[in-house]
């Protein structure tokens, strides 16, 4: 009988034993997940953000320079370049 009558008591300890242990492991965590975590992540989606600007600035310019050119050739300015044969295949005469 003596078990029953201490056996909340034992829980009780064990509980406050265990909160006690613990919670200066999840403040711990806490303090990392603030003080590396959150930057990190923040510096990786710029670092990210700021790739694609750059792809899409490099992507607009290409195209802006390929519009030019089909405007060359368009109007007449430019020749449409032409892909050659290899000399095997030339009829020269």
């Amino acid at each position: 009988m003596r078990l029953r009558s201490a056996l909340p008591v034992l829980l009780f300890v064990v509980a406050a034993q265990a909160v006690c242990c613990c919670f200066p492991f999840a403040v711990v965590e806490l303090v990392k997940l603030v003080a590396v975590g959150v930057p990190a992540t923040l510096c990786h989606r710029a670092l990210r953000a700021q790739v694609r600007c750059r792809r899409a600035s490099r992507a607009a310019a290409t195209k802006k320079k390929e519009m030019a050119v089909m405007d060359k050739v368009n109007k007449g300015e430019l020749q449409q370049p032409r892909a050659e044969l290899p000399r095997a295949h030339r009829h020269e005469p």
